[in-house]
C-alpha cells in the first residue's frame, strides 16, 4: 500500500496526547494537515455535520485537509470511519499520569471548553471521570478497529522509534531529522509550577 491508497488521517487520540506533534509531523511528511481551530464557525459545522453521516462529505474543512487532530474528530471517528472508507486512523495515547497532569495544567483544573466538553460529556473538570472516559475511549476504539489492524495504529508517546512507526504504518520514508514535540516546554513549565 502506498499513501495515495488510503483516503484521510484522522487523529483519533484525546486532546493532551501528542495531537499538536501528530499534526507538525503529517505536515512534514507531506500530508496537509489540521490541528484544533478555534474557529468557532469550522467547531459548529463539524459538529452539526457529524450528526448526519453523509453531511461530512460536503464538510468545507474535511474536504480541505488530508489530516486531522483534536477538534471533534476523536468524538466523530465512527462517523468519518463510514464516510470516509479506505482511512487511516491514529489513535495517540500516554502513559494516565503524565496524561491526567497535563489535562490539568491545561485547563487550570476548572472548567472545560466546547471540544472538551464534546469529549467528556461534563463541564467540570473532575479527575477520576476524565481518567474514566480517557479509558473508555482508549478502550472503545481499540475494541472498534480489532479486526482491522491496518487501519489502526496505536501511537504511545513513550516510544523512541515514532517517525518508524508513523511512517511505516502510511507507507513513505523515515526523515532524518527528530520527531516534533510541540508543547513539551508547556507541559514541563506547568509541572514546575
Amino acid at each position: 500500500m502506498s499513501s495515495d491508497d488510503f483516503n484521510k488521517i484522522f487523529g483519533i487520540g484525546a486532546h493532551r496526547t501528542g495531537t499538536q506533534s501528530l499534526n507538525d509531523a503529517l505536515n512534514f511528511l507531506g500530508f496537509p494537515s489540521m490541528h484544533y481551530n478555534h474557529n468557532f464557525n469550522i467547531i459548529m459545522s463539524l459538529i452539526s455535520d457529524g450528526r448526519r453521516n453523509d453531511a461530512l462529505k460536503e464538510c468545507e474543512i474535511l474536504v480541505a485537509f488530508q489530516g486531522f487532530t483534536d477538534i471533534i474528530i476523536p468524538c466523530i471517528y465512527e462517523k468519518l470511519d463510514y464516510t470516509f472508507p479506505n482511512s487511516k486512523y491514529i489513535l495517540t495515547i500516554r502513559d494516565d499520569f503524565s496524561w491526567i497532569n497535563s489535562v490539568k495544567n491545561h485547563t487550570g483544573g476548572e472548567w472545560f471548553g466546547l471540544f472538551e466538553y464534546m469529549f467528556y460529556g461534563f463541564w467540570k473538570y473532575d479527575e477520576r471521570k476524565c481518567m474514566d472516559r480517557f479509558s473508555e475511549h482508549n478502550n472503545q476504539v481499540i475494541e472498534y478497529f480489532k479486526n482491522r489492524p491496518d487501519d489502526l495504529l496505536i501511537f504511545d508517546l513513550r516510544d523512541e522509534n515514532k517517525w518508524e512507526k508513523l511512517c511505516g504504518f502510511l507507507n513513505v520514508p523515515v526523515p532524518e531529522i527528530d520527531y516534533p514535540h510541540r508543547n513539551k516546554s508547556v507541559e514541563v513549565n506547568n509541572a514546575n509550577k
